[in-house]
């Protein structure tokens, strides 16, 4: 029974990985467009916690890997 619920959990991890894995490039996408905005107008304090944010999960999500 423990053995089962164990295969069960970590199958649930990596179908959990392999759809984070398919938000990189959309989080790159959007990091880029964030850092052309920044050198044409500057970003506003919002968009930079925003920025951020996208930085943070990009990060974590190659860490999963």
């Amino acid at each position: 029974m423990t053995s089962a619920l164990e295969e069960r959990l970590l199958l649930a991890k990596t179908s959990q990985n392999e759809d984070l894995a398919k938000l990189r490039p959309h989080l790159e996408e959007a990091l880029e467009t964030m850092e052309r905005l920044e050198r044409r107008r500057g970003l506003s304090d919002r968009e930079k916690m925003r920025a951020g944010a996208l930085r943070m999960l990009l990060t974590s999500i190659e860490q999963v890997k």
